[in-house]
């Protein structure tokens, strides 16, 4: 028997976050490993796409001259729970040939282990590097783009496109194009990450330096702290830069909050809207024409811009709740043809506009609508 002391709060918050990345199902179905080296902890959990390692979580072991101990795999959902009702800042884990037992106080909670171990681990260094240090940021940005369960399955993830010094992050659900361009001197590479993976990235890595490298297959992070990897998504994204209009005649700079305000009030009934600029006068009302909201008149902002779209507003309101920008530009050609919102921080969404209702077939059906 090898007796263990280590931090109660440290140790569950791995094991806690591990257990998300367990196997639904397998031999190995919500299993986690444990490994004991050099008087450090690892947690590691594996499903089919993503691997999850915390490391150094350091223990003390009763006996100091033997600081290691082989993997063990057991049911991290038990682990969580006797961890969770602990009532001492520290946890002794007693480790036997087929069990554990965890001890707290007066309290002793026994978890049977496997037979067997599995075997995790998070390859390094077998890719190209990547900077992405200050740019997850910027993913955060593009998952509500990201597809889900698109039987193409290069939509369900999103592009991490390195060329000519630009790095450019991609998503589309074929309806609207989330880019987020940065300077970058990575190699040049595509390579498409899973939706959940990015969802991983910017939960765990938003805040910490890491590295993090790539080949044609998987993807890996390294920190202080977890070590990570995900396999990618095969198949090719579509050309985006083909999407992103070349030349647009009218830009109109708007308050970020105000926009906001003015299509969350006309999408109260119905999601779809209709927004008006015309006579410097900025409106938005759902396409039944139960709601509008009209902004103040202001020629410095307006002057000379003429146009109408129908749109989804949620494509519109996940946008501006994806920028801490206080203004965005709304720039556009025809009413038919996909609008672009900017930010200033290299963030841009290209979104298609509805086939107007045939109620609405000119500009002054739209104005005696309103």
């Amino acid at each position: 028997m090898k007796k263990i002391t280590t931090n109660t709060k440290t140790l569950l918050n791995a094991v806690t976050t591990a257990n998300s990345y367990t196997s639904k199902d397998g031999d190995f179905a919500e299993t986690l490993t444990i490994v004991g080296n050099d008087g450090q902890l690892q947690v590691k959990a594996a499903n089919m796409v993503q691997t999850i390692v915390f490391k150094n979580i350091v223990y003390v072991s009763s006996d100091l001259t033997d600081t290691s101990f082989n993997a063990i795999s057991l049911e991290g959902k038990k682990l969580a729970t006797v961890l969770k009702t602990a009532k001492s800042d520290e946890v002794i884990i007693e480790i036997n040939k087929n069990y554990i037992t965890v001890r707290s106080g007066r309290s002793r909670a026994k978890i049977d282990t496997m037979e067997k171990s599995q075997k995790i681990d998070v390859e390094i260094g077998y890719g190209k590097k990547i900077d992405l240090g200050g740019y997850i940021d910027g993913m955060s940005s593009l998952i509500h783009a990201i597809d889900t369960n698109n039987p193409k399955f290069e939509l369900n993830g999103l592009l991490l496109q390195t060329k000519k010094k630009t790095l450019n992050m991609v998503a589309t659900d074929t309806r609207r194009l989330a880019v987020v361009s940065k300077i970058s001197s990575a190699e040049d590479m595509d390579i498409i990450i899973p939706k959940q993976a990015v969802k991983t990235l910017c939960k765990l890595f938003s805040d910490v330096d890491i590295e993090v490298e790539s080949n044609e297959t998987m993807f890996s992070i390294n920190s202080p702290f977890i070590q990570y990897s995900t396999k990618l998504l095969s198949g090719i994204f579509p050309d985006f830069q083909r999407i992103i209009p070349k030349e647009l005649s009218q830009t109109v700079k708007l308050n970020k909050k105000d926009l906001m305000e003015a299509i969350s009030e006309a999408a109260m009934f119905e999601t779809d809207v209709l927004i008006t600029i015309k006579d410097q006068i900025f409106s938005a009302m759902d396409i039944s024409r139960n709601t509008e909201v009209v902004l103040p008149k202001d020629e410095s902002i307006y002057l000379h811009t003429n146009i109408f779209f129908a749109v989804n507003s949620k494509y519109i309101l996940e946008f501006l709740s994806s920028t801490t920008s206080e203004t965005v530009e709304l720039c556009f050609n025809e009413s038919s043809i996909p609008f672009v919102l900017k930010d200033d921080k290299d963030y841009e969404e290209i979104i298609m506009p509805m086939a107007l209702p045939d109620v609405i077939e000119t500009e002054d059906n739209v104005q005696e609508a309103a």
